[in-house]
């Protein structure tokens, strides 16, 4: 598909025809009006920029699992270093 290399007239014409318009109306999920999916809309967004919040939450427990094991694993070396040391 290719686009036109030129500006014509016909086409500022109908730039100039729509660019006072105010009635456009938003696609989607930002079309919603009622005050009552005001905090759905939110949620769904964040979702859209972020993730789920499951992904997030898995990936908080899955470090905190990791940091519980590498703690016992640090405090059994000391353990075996306290132990194998002489006085």
């Amino acid at each position: 598909m290719s686009f036109p290399t030129r500006i014509t007239f016909s086409h500022i014409i109908s730039v100039i025809k729509t660019a006072g318009h105010k009635n456009h109306v938003p696609l989607g999920r930002w079309g919603i009006k009622s005050d009552r999916n005001y905090g759905l809309v939110a949620d769904y967004s964040n979702e859209d920029h972020c993730g789920s919040c499951d992904y997030y939450i898995d990936k908080k427990n899955r470090n905190a699992s990791m940091n519980k094991y590498t703690e016992e694993l640090l405090d059994l070396e000391y353990e075996c270093m306290v132990n194998n040391t002489p006085n």
